[in-house]
């Protein structure tokens, strides 16, 4: 799945047979971008039905928001190894919810 938000490129990809999502958002006005990626399975004795209805809740509350709320990428702060490293900087995605600036992808 594809959207856009001002400015913003998401792309969603839901695999047919694990119980995991991939997200891609861009910053089309600057040239950066967030990947995020989330799993349900291994992790406790959840019966497989309650995981497929807690993954479908979160993707749904996750496009909602993506697609409705206004997004803002911040860089984050890179650590002296980083830097010395010349390493890229990385970036996190905000979302705003009542008047604040939330993480949208955690």
């Amino acid at each position: 799945m594809r959207l856009h938000n001002s400015g913003f490129s998401i792309e969603i990809t839901v695999p047919f047979d694990v119980l995991e999502w991939f997200i891609n958002v861009s910053n089309m006005e600057c040239a950066t971008s967030v990947n995020w990626w989330c799993d349900y399975c291994g992790y406790n004795k959840t019966p497989q039905k309650e995981l497929v209805s807690e993954m479908a809740s979160d993707i749904d509350r996750i496009v909602c928001g993506l697609a409705t709320r206004r997004l803002r990428m911040l860089s984050s702060q890179m650590s002296k190894l980083s830097k010395f490293l010349g390493t890229a900087p990385q970036y996190q995605l905000e979302w705003m919810i009542n008047g604040q600036w939330e993480s949208a992808l955690n």
